[in-house]
């Protein structure tokens, strides 16, 4: 077991009074002998209106708080979990962040809040975070530290079960929720939805709240808790501002291991989600199919998306996906046929073959890029398979990816930019196809690296879900050269011909000059 600390504090709008607060919380929980300090949401500051907020935010190298707290870390040898701001690029709002400070003084961890506090309460204050703050637009996943593994989340977070069971599936043992819950919102739900995240997720919650008048506006409810994985308040502080506190309890990992084996919460999901799936997937495919298939495509895709769910829809629901995919596929085909017949995309580039080529080559470099991001978030949100987390897994992923993206990276370097997105439709033709390294090893090396690539990423998460994903991104690829090679073979074979045609004429000529200058 290892001693965790919860501080509790009433942050005003002077930051230097802030950091002496937290100060006096760290020498405290140094001399409590534990592991780690978790402190309140916006522990550097809480002004009196939007523009105050904005105006105070520093970056954590300019901050004094943040570069103190650093430096409180460095010297104790004490991690530290602190919520600050920070400015955002554009300067008009500011981002709402919970760092984790390890024990050499490092920022180790970053997370930016998810969900904005916008309330007005009846009776009470109006508040609306918006205003002044950024959305965050990421899971930060779970981190290892000498407590355990911890995922990060903030405040108004702690109404959205769902990040919980994110971070839940990615194996959190500790969530954090720092906060500065209003008095009115703490009386009715604070300790109900701390029990309820501790209880969903079988990990403790550890929860530092900001307490008292911060200004003459606002009152924050205070009562920070740490919770244990059944649901048992472990330690907590007061809703009254008696200066800065800490409570300590003992994180026994054991018992979040014991609880997940002795009650698994082991939740249908296939069945919860596969709805909204379903009815995405409706969408896209009608869509699709209205756009680019024959009537008999839309005679079958239509009542096979009445399905009802349960295995059969999620089966349904996925072949619609890969349908979608595969319309995609043929769409893209389709589009490279007429421009290679009726040149579209050079002509709206005014006749420059070239810049239409280029045009192309960035549109599909960006949606490559936007593909991996969207499979790499993927990802993390699915089941992990403990079976898979192995050192021979993880070799072999890491060999994949290093093979995948060799075959990726030197095909396009032998083919160049014209030669790697398309230049071929566009008339722009290499010499000769390219036969040395990596075409020696196969003819498609950027669509087989990209799958190794794909599976290596999958197993190095240790998720099913992604060796399937990767299982059918090589059956589009599959069929994708199903359409490609005949059509680029086509392209080549006329250019050979009409060389050999042009090498004909110009040799009935030199013999027509050769006999003319004999008579």
């Amino acid at each position: 077991m290892v001693l965790a600390a919860v501080g509790q504090l009433c942050s005003t709008a002077s930051m230097s009074h802030n950091l002496q607060q937290c100060q006096t919380l760290i020498q405290k929980a140094v001399v409590s002998g534990v592991q780690a300090l978790f402190l309140p949401e916006a522990s550097d500051y809480i002004a009196g209106s939007a523009a105050e907020t904005v105006s105070l935010a520093k970056s954590v190298d300019d901050s004094e708080f943040v570069r103190g707290l650093r430096a409180e870390a460095r010297k104790s040898r004490l991690a530290i979990n602190v919520g600050i701001h920070e400015p955002t690029t554009e300067g008009h709002k500011v981002k709402n962040t919970l760092i984790w400070i390890d024990e050499q003084g490092h920022i180790a961890q970053r997370y930016q809040k998810i969900h904005l506090f916008d309330v007005d309460i009846h009776n009470g204050p109006v508040l609306k975070e918006s205003n002044s703050v950024e959305k965050g637009m990421q899971i930060l996943p779970p981190f290892d530290t000498a407590l355990g593994r911890v995922g990060m989340t903030i405040c108004f977070d702690l109404r959205f079960a769902e990040i919980g069971l994110a971070l839940k599936r990615q194996n959190a043992q500790i969530i954090t929720y720092p906060s500065a819950f209003t008095v009115p919102t703490g009386r009715a739900h604070w300790e109900i939805l701390l029990r309820a995240r501790a209880i969903e997720t079988q990990a403790y919650v550890i929860a530092a709240a900001q307490v008292g008048a911060h200004n003459e506006k606002r009152r924050s409810y205070g009562h920070s808790m740490i919770v244990n994985p059944w649901g048992e308040i472990l330690a907590e502080l007061g809703g009254e501002d008696h200066g800065p506190e800490i409570a300590t309890a003992d994180i026994d990992l054991s018992l979040s291991q014991k609880v997940r084996r002795e009650m698994p919460l082991l939740r249908r999901t296939h069945v919860i989600g596969a709805e909204a799936i379903h009815q995405k997937v409706k969408v896209k495919i009608q869509k699709r199919a209205l756009r680019h298939s024959p009537p008999t495509f839309n005679a079958l895709a239509a009542p096979s998306l009445s399905l009802p769910l349960g295995p059969r829809g999620r089966t349904v629901a996925k072949m619609s996906y890969i349908a979608a995919n595969l319309t995609d596929m043929i769409d893209f085909s389709q589009r490279s046929l007429r421009q290679y017949h009726h040149k579209i995309l050079t002509n709206a580039c005014g006749g420059n073959r070239y810049m239409g080529c280029y045009i192309l080559a960035a549109t599909i470099f960006s949606l490559g890029i936007f593909r991996d991001l969207l499979f790499e978030r993927a990802l993390r949100h699915q089941p992990t398979l403990p079976l898979l987390q192995s050192i021979p897994v993880e070799i072999t992923a890491y060999t994949l990816l290093v093979a995948g993206n060799t075959l990726v990276l030197s095909s396009m370097w032998a083919l160049g930019l014209t030669g790697t997105y398309l230049g071929d439709y566009f008339g722009i033709l290499m010499e000769s196809r390219v036969t040395s390294f990596p075409f020696n090893l196969t003819d498609a090396p950027m669509y087989y690296g990209s799958t190794m690539s794909f599976l290596g990423t999958a197993l190095l998460y240790a998720k099913p879900a992604g060796i399937l994903l990767t299982a059918e991104v090589l059956a589009v690829y599959v069929i994708a050269l199903g359409f490609e090679d005949p059509f680029t073979a086509s392209i080549y074979a006329k250019r050979e011909q009409e060389r050999q045609q042009h090498g004909q004429g110009q040799g009935q000529q030199k013999k027509e000059g050769e006999g003319k200058k004999q008579k």
